[in-house]
């Protein structure tokens, strides 16, 4: 892999935020953090990358 993956977690919860942060940080992912769906449309356009949707 070119780079480290970067991944976004949408929580509500901070306590769920930090654990997340913590899991993906040690298996070498860049998590991006969001609280709510307009704060996910403003990163996933400010990131400029492609995204993929399960």
């Amino acid at each position: 892999m070119h780079g480290q993956a970067k991944v976004m977690v949408i929580d509500d919860d901070e306590n769920i935020l930090f654990a997340f942060k913590k899991v993906l940080e040690k298996d070498g992912f860049t998590p991006i953090f969001s609280t709510n769906g307009f704060e996910v449309m403003e990163k996933v356009q400010a990131e400029k990358t492609r995204c993929n949707f399960p």
